[in-house]
């Protein structure tokens, strides 16, 4: 019998003298629904033809169809370019991406992009993916022989919805679990007092008195949120306090949870902080992740956290865009550092606004506004306010400043109409805005603070054309625009009598 591990011997020397026709399913919007449905393990390439990660992945993704031609496993793809009803669909925003789909229910693949990989991935997803134990002895034997941490999901039924939906979901959730499944069904060991339907992760070993070394349970609440259950588990495997790096930041993103931020400095003694935090860390186990940083590795989420580097030690709050700091972290203590966490959680810290200095004056055509000031500007019920949001190494926002300041000369004799500026770089800005890119232009109207996106033209005419449509009714052809330097040239080799008009 011939081996996939032989297999792939022969193909890897196949593949270097022959161009193979891979046995690959090729998708469209026309099937790619009926191939979910149709086929019980499909493994999907979603790419685009023109990108240059799906090209070298490509002999890679040949051998990994080689290696199951003919059996249960099918190895498909879309061009996700060419059929944009399956990537909307599948929310498809990069290539390639790699997605398995067990009974239709789909796991994303993100480990190695070589075939022995993918097909030690794909091979995971032929098995049962958790194991039905029929006794205590069963349970106890299974924990002891497991290598990893151990959830175990305890039903009244195997009829229920409850454990058919469990069934489905954890087939293809173990493919990139960091536990191994079980499941049982029928009495609730006396160790526990939660009602079935729970889970409960384990510790492999057993204690002293032979009884289960239980970690923590979930009770699950009928229909199960499966979103709630992953989210727990991958909290439960975290440590109390870790440092962040490349390779973890995106399981500590996807918990969903409020970031507690500890940046060091790494040439100091640290080791009495980190200790001081991890001691505190555990008691907030599924509100918020604690972690620390390397404030000389991660200069850029030191600079997004607003930190400066001579304020370190610093402690951070996180939750989507809103960000709060400890303001006094030199004498940091087990009071202060709890207090300030409670008074989070409870909702009575105010965020902390990344601004510049408020400006001591602001008289020029185009009126500066900073992070501590946007509010109070825009929401200014007397004026239609004009927004430039830009950040200064910005190619295009640099060329739009003269145009932009010209612009604001126009409009300055309108008292009910202000052309303003904001470094989105330096500020804070609030992230309900529709602001994606720089220069980005919002009008801030008197009668509706819902802002206007200006999408036109970046030239003076198109702009005031614009702002005379959508402000506050003024004169407007007592107004007259700027002379450019090319039309003041003009003008300097004109006749006297010369006539210019708009």
């Amino acid at each position: 019998m011939v081996t996939r591990g032989a297999l792939f011997a022969g193909l890897c020397v196949l593949s270097l003298t022959l161009a193979l026709e891979a046995p690959i399913l090729d998708l469209t919007d026309a099937t790619f629904a009926t191939a979910i449905r149709e086929h019980p393990i499909i493994f999907v390439e979603f790419y685009a033809p023109w990108c240059g990660h799906c090209q070298q992945l490509a002999p890679e993704y040949n051998l990994l169809a080689w290696a199951f031609e003919g059996d249960d496993v099918t190895i498909a793809r879309v061009d996700a370019v060419a059929n944009q009803e399956v990537a909307t669909s599948q929310q498809i925003d990069h290539y390639p991406i790699l997605r398995l789909f067990k009974d239709g229910i789909p796991v994303d693949y993100n480990g190695e992009r070589t075939a022995e990989a993918m097909v030690s991935f794909v091979e995971r997803a032929r098995g049962p993916g958790v194991v039905q134990l029929a006794s205590m002895d069963e349970a106890n034997d299974f924990i002891q022989k497991s290598k990893t941490p151990v959830v175990i999901a305890f039903f009244d039924s195997s009829e229920g919805e409850d454990y058919k939906s469990f069934m489905r979901w954890v087939g293809s959730y173990h493919l990139n679990s960091a536990y191994a499944h079980a499941v049982i069904v029928g009495a609730v060991p006396p160790q526990f007092t939660t009602p079935a339907p729970f889970i409960a992760l384990l510790d492999p070993a057993l204690s002293e008195t032979g009884s289960w070394l239980v970690k923590n349970t979930l009770p699950l609440e009928v229909p199960i949120d499966f979103q709630a259950v992953d989210k727990w588990l991958i909290t439960e495997s975290l440590p109390p306090l870790a440092e962040i790096g490349p390779q973890t930041y995106a399981k500590y993103i996807t918990t969903g949870l409020p970031i507690a931020w500890l940046v060091l400095n790494p040439e100091a003694d640290n080791n009495a902080t980190i200790e001081l935090v991890a001691g505190i860390a555990a008691e907030y186990k599924h509100k918020i992740v604690f972690l620390w940083l390397d404030s000389k590795k991660f200069t850029k989420q030191v600079q997004m956290l607003a930190v400066a580097s001579h304020h370190l030690p610093a402690f951070v709050l996180t939750n989507g865009m809103l960000r709060f700091t400890m303001e006094d972290t030199e004498s940091i203590d087990k009071s202060m550092l709890t207090t300030f966490v409670d008074s989070f959680l409870s909702g009575n810290l105010k965020p902390t606004i990344l601004s510049q200095p408020i400006p001591t004056t602001n008289d020029g055509p185009v009126f500066t506004i900073v992070g501590n000031t946007f509010n109070e500007v825009v929401d200014d019920p007397t004026r239609d306010v004009l927004v430039k949001f830009y950040v200064p190494w910005c190619g295009h926002c640099q060329a739009l400043a003269p145009i932009y300041e010209q612009l604001g000369e126009w409009a300055k004799p309108v008292p009910t109409l202000r052309i303003a500026e904001i470094d989105a770089s330096a500020n804070d800005i609030p992230n309900n805005l529709p602001v994606s890119g720089y220069p980005t232009l919002l009008l801030f109207r008197a009668s509706n603070k819902d802002p206007l996106s200006y999408d036109g033209s970046r030239t003076l005419e198109d702009m005031v054309d614009f702002l005379k449509e959508n402000s506050q009714p003024f004169a407007w052809e007592q107004l007259e625009l700027p002379k450019t330097e090319d039309e003041e040239d003009d003008e300097d080799d004109a006749a006297p009598n010369a006539r210019y008009e708009l």
